[in-house]
Formats: structure tokens, sequence, C-alpha cells
């Protein structure tokens, strides 16, 4: 059976559809009664405005007195359930018995209020008249609207369904992000005491030299890290601006370490300081640029950090002056921070988000690209992109 009305607010709905129903009958009544009125009028027999209107408004107004019976009918006799024979045997019937009776109806009416001593000197003979001109047309109405009533079914249909699959979706996008934030949580968790243990190794290699003003130093500027990384525990993405601030306080903690061997240059364009990344993306980068590459040479050596725009991406080069992928013993084996952000950039933007080794002759430079989104972007984050 087709609701008429929705179980929720059915009050409203109902107050709603007969007021929509009486201003259909009032429109439609008043544009037969302006054709009434042109047709008299250059007819050559004009005749006043409240005569056409007192003679094809009732006729309407009852038509939407009717259209519960229709509903009703419809209800019981639903044309687009098998077998459609049946409903035909109920509506076939019914629309010449509704015809008939709004017919029959309204000749009440308008014969003593219009017709008499008129074209029509009997109501018996304004019957004849009515039926032989608007039976057909009376048939028609109803099927019009059992017609239109299924229109109005199958729109709300299609409007339920869709707000459905809208909240369906949305309901996969919270579970998809859970999901995310989920396995980013633990990526992080797995870089986190990774870079906590290397600094730690670090302070104790500056204790057992005997430099214990240099460690105090350290670990001052280690507990500042640490602020920094818990109170973006949270942040699936941050600015550019803030990673590079975050990789400043790191790269104080190297300086320490390195002296004069360790020297860092930033080539970050102004286009892309408020772009977004992945927390902790640089960091772990530059720390394998650092021991695999500055720290692998007898003197000085160097880590520059590139951000530029390449067209709708973003790009982030990590370049040291190390001896190079090329000049080493055992085959190259990705660490954790290498795999790490990758798994971060797959999880954030799937196929749009890369980290690989760029070939070079000297050195070795790690790139990272990912789609270019700026601060406030609905889709700074693009999961499954």
């Amino acid at each position: 059976m087709i609701p008429w009305f929705p179980a929720s607010s059915e009050a409203r709905h109902r107050q709603r559809w007969r007021l929509g129903i009486l201003a259909g009958a009032t429109l439609i009544g008043l544009a037969e009664a302006s054709k009434a009125y042109a047709a008299y009028y250059f007819g050559g027999e004009p005749v006043s405005v409240g005569f056409v209107l007192i003679e094809n408004l009732p006729w309407w107004y009852l038509w939407a007195a009717f259209i519960p019976v229709v509903v009703w009918l419809v209800r019981r006799a639903p044309i687009d359930q098998a077998p459609w024979w049946r409903s035909m045997a109920v509506h076939l019937p019914a629309s010449v018995l509704v015809a008939v009776s709004h017919l029959f109806l309204y000749s009440l009416f308008h014969y003593p209020a219009i017709a008499r001593g008129g074209a029509d000197p009997t109501f018996l003979a304004q019957e004849q008249r009515f039926f032989a001109s608007f039976i057909f047309y009376e048939v028609l109405t109803y099927w019009s609207i059992l017609l239109g009533y299924y229109v109005v079914i199958y729109y709300r249909r299609y409007r339920v369904s869709a707000v459905e699959a809208a909240q369906a979706e949305a309901r996969a996008a919270r579970l998809e992000v859970g999901r995310v934030e989920a396995s980013l949580n633990a990526l992080r968790m797995e870089l986190n005491p990774h870079f906590l243990f290397n600094a730690l190794n670090a302070v104790s290699g500056l204790i057992r030299n005997g430099e214990s003003e240099a460690a105090v130093h350290m670990l001052a500027r280690l507990g500042e890290l640490l602020r920094t990384t818990l109170e973006q525990r949270h942040d699936l993405t941050v600015t550019l601006a803030d990673e590079l601030a975050f990789l400043q306080q790191y790269l104080a903690i190297e300086q320490i370490r390195f002296r004069d061997r360790l020297s860092v240059v930033m080539d970050v364009e102004d286009d892309c300081r408020d772009a977004m990344v992945p927390p902790l993306i640089l960091q772990p980068l530059v720390e394998n640029a650092i021991r695999h590459g500055v720290a692998r040479l007898p003197g000085p050596g160097r880590v520059r950090i590139v951000a530029r725009r390449d067209g709708e991406d973003l790009v982030l080069d990590i370049e040291d002056s190390g001896p190079g992928l090329g000049q080493r013993r055992a085959p190259v084996r990705e660490g954790v921070g290498l795999s790490n952000t990758r798994s971060r950039l797959r999880e954030l933007y799937r196929d749009e988000g890369s980290v690989g080794f760029v070939p070079v002759d000297r050195g070795a430079i790690v790139r990272v690209r990912l789609p270019l989104t700026r601060v406030g972007a609905a889709d700074a984050w693009p999961v499954g992109a």
C-alpha cells in the first residue's frame, strides 16, 4: 500500500496537502474562468466576471473534494503492482462512476444558479447536454488525478532515497575518517618512539663524552619538541609553516650534536607556507638525511629543504650532500622514516601522494609530492581522493 502521508508529522502534512489542493483548484478555476470570459466576449455575448467565476470555480472545487476518493481507490488498488489487470478492473469503472457523480453534483448547483430559464429548459435537458459534452473529459480528469498522485509519490520516494543515500554516504565518510585517524595515530605512535630513542641516544653520547652542558641544552630542546608533538597529536594536517617551525626545533638539537659539521638551508616559496601537510612529514626524512648522509662524511655536510608548487601539487625535497645511494655497499633499504611517511601519504591522499628517491649524481634527494591544499579548504586532507 502506498502511503499518502508519512507517519511523522501527519497532521502537518495533511494540512499542507489540503491547502495545496485548494490552491490548485482555485488556479485552474481562475484559468478556466478567464478562458470562458474571453470566449463570451469575443463571441458577442459579454458576461460579468462574477458569472464566469460562479460557472467555473465550483466545478474545480468539487473535483478537489473528489481527490481523496481517487487517492483512496489508488491505495486500495495500486496500478504499479501486479497483476495490473486487477487494478484496471477497479479504476476503469471507478473513473466512470466518479465522473458521473461529479457531473450530477455539479448539475445540482448549476441548474438553479445559472441555467434555469436559459439554454436548458429542464434539469434533465441540462444533464443530457453535460453528459454529451463532458463525460470524456471527466474520465480523463480522474486519470489525471491518479497519475498526478503517482508523480507526487514517486517524487517523494526519490527524495527519501536521495536523503537516505546522502546519510549513508555521510556515515561511510565518518567511518572512513575514523579509520584514517586511527591508522595515522598508530603510524605516529610508531614514529614518535623512534625519534625519541634516537634523540636520547644522542644525549647519552654527549654525556659519555663529558659534554654535560650540551647534554642539558639538548634535553631542554627535546622537552620543547615533545611538548609541540603532544599538542599536535590530534591534527591530521598542519600548515607547512608550522611544520617548518617544528623542524627548526629538531634541527636545533642536531646542531648541538654536529656543531659546525651540519648546515641547513631552507628554500621555501612564500606561496607554499599556508599549504596543509601531515604533521611530522619532514622530520623523519631530514633525520634520515643527517644520519645516512651528513653523518657519513668526514667533514662538514649540508641538508637542503625545498618546498615549491608544481601545478596543483606541493613538492617537498630533502637533499643531503652525503656519499649518495650509489656508494653504499649494501642495497638501499627503507627505514622507519621513509616507510612510515609512505604509509601516511597513502592513508591521506591515496594515489595522489608519493615519496621516493630522486636520481642524482652525488648526495641523495627524497621527494614528497602531495595535493596542494590551503588553510580552511574543505578538502584539506582528501581521504580516498
